[in-house]
């Protein structure tokens, strides 16, 4: 509407995805739409030309928005958005509009997750003997009705649960229509831990309903009293005789950890090659030579846990290692020759790098030469890598050499 009392001369009407993109002026642009490269883009903008308004009159623009995807959207609405129209009052040009965009499919959200804990039990502090209520709430923000679905509990856990995990409760929710909401609740039975823990909830645990996004579908809660993490006082280590460690040959993997609260604590190692072990103190075997990142993870019940990684290099079969031999390091500095591979000759075109272990605190490889300062007298193993261009092939071959000082 033009409240003034003269007649307005041709402006333009935008709409804004994002309202702070809503303040700029370009004299020269009149069409705002080339500029979002996404539906979704904060930049999106949609505009409409207004030939003119009298004074006192007043019209309607219709300015659309397109999202690609669901949540909670701010629009803002711009008059003048060039601003070309001099006014006695520039404040009003606007207007918001909190919207929320819904799935054209069904979306399941577990929107949260809350825990009531029971009345403390008497005595020293305490969850032995207490229970606790927990409540989920969860919206379908799609435009079709969801069917029947699971919704699945999961007491005291650490970590969320794996797919296919048994839940200790479930609840079933015959439907759910669009643009509606379901409360439940769900009682732990009496604990018996000496402090809380993490539960879970997954709606649709089953996985039957067809949904936009599933990621919002499960969440979690803590109940009780609290709890102090594990603290690694040691980090994880790799120890191997002889050193380095070759594939066959055992290694031993050691972390320490301490609890504030004196829980007792769990240890558990993932050694990289899809094997896991348990213990503060642990062995293991690799079959295959690699490098291998392995991680321990510290529990101190169903509510805290952390972790610290160590990476070992595995070598090969030591009799398959290429030996250079013993070299005098003359002033710090070493200088091998490298023998080809079998297959592999000087005319063909190849690069090589270095692709695990280490020649030496300064040695590189280069031209079939490894030469440099290593640092230290004792064993150095390292695998190189050669990458042949022509035919496009890759072989991988260890060396190892000695330096005496």
């Amino acid at each position: 509407m033009n409240q003034g009392n003269f007649d307005a001369g041709p402006f333009y009407v935008s709409a804004f995805n994002d309202p702070k993109f809503a303040h700029f002026s370009d004299n020269t642009q009149t069409d705002f739409t080339i500029l979002p490269p996404t539906p979704d883009s904060v930049k999106k903008v949609d505009t409409q030309y207004v030939p003119g308004l009298q004074f006192g009159a007043s019209t309607t623009v219709c300015l659309s928005m397109v999202y690609s995807s669901i949540g909670n959207h701010t629009i803002r609405v711009l008059a003048d958005s060039q601003r070309t129209i001099p006014e006695t009052d520039e404040v009003n040009n606007f207007f918001d509009l909190r919207l929320t965009v819904f799935s054209p499919l069904v979306d399941l959200v577990l929107t949260s997750f809350t825990a009531a804990n029971g009345p403390a039990p008497a005595g020293p502090a305490t969850n032995i003997g207490r229970a606790a209520t927990f409540t989920a709430m969860i919206q379908n923000r799609g435009n079709k009705s969801s069917g029947p679905f699971t919704v699945a509990y999961f007491a005291n856990r650490a970590a969320a649960p794996w797919f296919g995990d048994a839940p200790d409760s479930t609840q079933n929710v015959p439907t759910l229509p669009p643009n509606s909401s379901t409360t439940l609740t769900f009682t732990l039975p009496t604990q018996n831990a000496p402090r809380g823990g993490r539960s879970w909830c997954y709606v649709d645990s089953g996985n039957v309903i067809v949904e936009s996004d599933k990621t919002n579908n499960i969440s979690s809660a803590i109940w009780g009293l609290s709890n102090t993490p594990p603290v690694v006082a040691s980090s994880a280590t790799a120890t191997a005789n002889p050193t380095p460690a070759s594939a066959g040959q055992t290694i031993t993997f050691s972390v320490a950890a301490t609890d504030p609260d004196g829980d007792p604590l769990t240890y558990t190692w993932y050694f990289g090659d899809g094997s896991t072990g348990n213990g503060a103190t642990v062995t293991h075997v690799y079959a295959a030579a690699g490098l291998y990142n392995v991680i321990v993870y510290v529990n101190d019940g169903p509510f805290n846990m952390v972790q610290s990684t160590v990476t070992v290099n595995v070598l090969g079969d030591p009799s398959q290692i290429v030996d250079l031999g013993f070299v005098v390091a003359k002033s710090g500095y070493i200088k091998l020759k490298i023998p080809l591979p079998s297959g592999i000759t000087k005319r063909m075109r190849f690069t090589t790098q270095i692709l695990a272990g280490g020649p030496g605190l300064n040695v590189k490889v280069k031209n079939q030469t490894l030469s440099g300062v290593p640092g230290a007298a004792g064993l150095y193993v390292f695998t190189l890598e050669y990458l042949i261009k022509k035919p496009m092939n890759a072989a991988q071959v260890q060396y190892k050499y000695t330096v005496i000082q």
